[in-house]
């Protein structure tokens, strides 16, 4: 995450509303995912879907998020 006005007003928006999981796609970053857990507990992800990383997130039933890419799971992370 960046450290510029834009982001720590997003940050401000979480924290007020305090959801359990923030998700958004970026394509302007190397890596196909991001994902942060903020002090108090809410998880932001970002995937990238573009061309160029294909990622995507599930959701699966025991309530894990993956990040994939051709079925093949690039990361994972519980609620």
């Amino acid at each position: 995450m960046r450290d510029d006005v834009a982001t720590q007003a997003v940050g401000i928006a979480v924290y007020e509303a305090r959801p359990r999981i923030v998700m958004c796609g970026h394509p302007h970053i190397e890596k196909p995912y991001t994902i942060y857990r903020y002090e108090y507990g809410a998880l932001y992800v970002r995937v990238d879907s573009s061309r160029r990383h294909r990622a995507y997130l599930i959701l699966t039933s025991n309530g894990r998020l993956e990040i994939q890419r051709d079925q093949v799971i690039l990361g994972e992370q519980g609620l």
